[in-house]
């Protein structure tokens, strides 16, 4: 994996569709606030063309108060090509089963072969 990130996402790229090369470094930074049990998951991913290479939690530096929201850093590597590939995280508490009632942050990949 290169460590250069080639795309940084936040919130406001929910829904978007992405075309990017085989290689190419995705930066997702979402709200969170794990001290509450929430956490952003992984609820669809092709993993033959999509791969999670770092999860980093960063608490806020202004408010440094236990269950403060911070930042979740979600690091995405595009391994394959491929026409469509789905990349769906839910904010939920592990052990709770999926539901529309939550959150959504989703991506479609259209991922170029290298040239």
């Amino acid at each position: 994996m290169s460590s250069e990130v080639t795309h940084s996402l936040t919130i406001t790229n929910n829904n978007d569709r992405l075309s990017v090369p085989v290689g190419s470094i995705i930066r997702i930074m979402l709200s969170e606030n794990p001290a509450t049990g929430f956490q952003w998951l992984e609820n669809a991913i092709n993993e033959a063309h999509l791969r999670i290479v770092k999860r980093t939690f960063i608490p806020p530096e202004e408010n440094k108060n236990f269950g403060a929201h911070g930042m979740i850093e979600i690091v995405v590597e595009a391994v394959s090509p491929a026409k469509e590939s789905r990349f769906v995280l839910e904010y939920k508490r592990p052990f709770e089963p999926s539901s529309d009632e939550h959150q959504f942050f989703s991506l479609i990949f259209k991922i170029l072969a290298k040239e």
